[in-house]
């Protein structure tokens, strides 16, 4: 397992950039607590969360994102979670977004950060301006 969590913070989201490998689904179970810890530790004024998987490499079982999905803390439940996703894993992704949505977590997968800021203005209903990168 090699891999790092990169959080930055802007004023209308924060984003989460993790990069590497994991090689089995222990390690996302570990990822997801870490990942858990960061946001509690700074938390979105905003409620938006980006997560950018798209330089991770493996993807957990189905069954293991089940048990992740299922084990998402009431106090996380409260975010909304764009995903970006690489085009590779587009099904997995969709899988994953019905899980955690059946959660109880208002979360999308996308393939494109541009379509997941969309999707953040129209999740606070009010106008707020992108930030230029």
């Amino acid at each position: 397992m090699s891999y790092t969590i990169n959080l930055t913070i802007n004023n209308l989201y924060h984003q989460i950039d993790i990069v590497g490998v994991l090689l089995k689904d222990t390690d996302a179970d570990d990822m997801q607590i870490k990942l858990i810890e960061l946001l509690r530790s700074n938390p979105s004024p905003t409620n938006l969360l980006m997560i950018d998987v798209r330089l991770l490499q493996f993807r957990a079982s189905v069954t293991n994102t089940f048990f992740r999905a299922s084990a998402i803390p009431n106090d996380v439940k409260s975010l909304n979670v764009a995903i970006i996703e690489n085009e590779d894993y587009k099904d997995k992704g969709t899988i994953t977004e019905n899980m955690y949505r059946n959660n109880g977590l208002n979360l999308r997968v996308f393939l494109d950060k541009g379509e997941a800021e969309s999707w953040f203005i129209t999740v606070n209903n009010q106008k707020i301006s992108i930030p230029n990168k």
